[in-house]
């Protein structure tokens, strides 16, 4: 049946008719059945809730990678049993998979019980792709902006070997070579560095500070087949967001590429806007406070917001603001793991909102003749 075969689609999952629905309902369970962790990836992402009480059933299957799958389905489905015992148990997992699957679903549980077993898993597990997400986990449950673990880079640093391309495939393999004791030292120092950096964050009320990113994260969001928006964010926190700057450039010949890119680096970044006719360089120095697109450059101190257009004359700019683009946060957004190449929903909801409060701009971006 192609609809379990093709992938969790919720789309397609809750269109099915009665009978397929039955069929798929049929095969998922043999899925559980077989320990099959695609089966419990398709009931959590279609929300059918009926097999709640097989997933329940299976909480206890033995292979550890798929029950931790299994109770991090249950807790997003709002199963009735309470598995926070036993995710904390599969921190402990002789499997780092498994290990880094539950540190990974840890976020989704309370602080106060993952706070401790958590920073355990920090300080003395063997495989830096756990200890890593097991210390992300920490940063999304005490609500410490940035979320990313690399805009910590004092944590990041004793965490994180130096090699973690070949130390990925090892650490998946089981092959990941034991820590030094130096390393294991390093260790530990993180975990209360970052049990000191929760103790201030609670101190701190709901509303922390907003803090600068380390990294600069420059996004280039295509609106249609000649226009996108380039956007660099400068800080965040729980509370609040503040982009740098908010740039539309228009190609005359069109975009070479219809999708979201983006980059994260240290000042300066550089990246480019493909165009048909050939990749338009642009280059941002927060510590100069300026943006190059092409041949232009913006003062971002006096001008943040600008729309530009590409031609025979180069790069020109039609529009040119100072505005406020910090803007307030309520709650918290989804994560993305590691795309950190998409900007959150938030950011673009924001870049509307600067549309409507700017008809000229506005004009120049959606002209009423499109």
């Amino acid at each position: 049946m192609d609809v379990i075969q093709d992938g969790p689609d919720p789309r397609r999952l809750s269109n099915l008719s009665a009978s397929d629905r039955a069929r798929a309902v049929g095969m998922l369970r043999r899925g559980i059945g077989a320990c099959d962790i695609f089966a419990v990836l398709v009931i959590k992402q279609a929300g059918w809730r009926e097999l709640l009480p097989d997933l329940e059933q299976a909480s206890t299957a033995r292979p550890a990678d798929f029950r931790v799958r299994v109770i991090l389905a249950l807790r997003s489905l709002g199963g009735e049993r309470d598995h926070t015992d036993q995710l904390i148990a599969a921190l402990g997992s002789r499997s780092a998979d498994a290990r880094m699957s539950a540190a990974i679903g840890a976020r989704h549980f309370p602080l106060e019980r993952m706070r401790a077993p958590l920073l355990e898993l920090v300080r003395t597990d063997p495989a830096w792709l756990v200890r890593h997400h097991a210390a992300e986990s920490l940063l999304d449950l005490a609500d410490i902006y940035p979320r990313a673990l690399h805009e910590h880079p004092a944590i990041y640093k004793l965490l994180t070997p130096p090699d973690t391309s070949s130390r990925s495939i090892a650490n998946l393999a089981g092959l990941e070579p034991p820590p030094t004791p130096e390393e294991r030292a390093g260790f530990v120092e993180a975990a209360a560095k970052l049990d000191a950096a929760i103790t201030e964050r609670l101190a701190a009320g709901d509303c922390a500070k907003a803090t600068p990113f380390n990294s600069v994260p420059l996004y280039i969001l295509p609106d249609d087949e000649h226009l996108a928006a380039v956007v660099v964010e400068q800080s965040v926190g729980p509370c609040e967001r503040t982009l740098a700057f908010v740039v539309f450039v228009r190609a005359a010949g069109g975009l070479g590429r219809s999708f979201s890119q983006g980059t994260i680096g240290k000042d300066p970044v550089k990246t480019s806007l493909q165009t048909r006719a050939a990749p338009l360089p642009i280059e941002y120095h927060r510590a100069t406070h300026s943006l190059t697109v092409g041949n232009l450059i913006l003062d971002t101190t006096q001008t943040n917001v600008a729309m530009l257009s590409t031609g025979d004359k180069g790069v020109v700019a039609q529009y040119r603001s100072k505005e406020d683009l910090t803007f307030v946060r309520h709650g918290r957004p989804p994560q993305t793991g590691f795309d950190s190449m998409v900007p959150a929903q938030e950011i673009t909801d924001e870049i509307r909102a600067l549309l409507k409060r700017s008809p000229a701009l506005k004009a120049l971006v959606d002209p009423p003749s499109r």
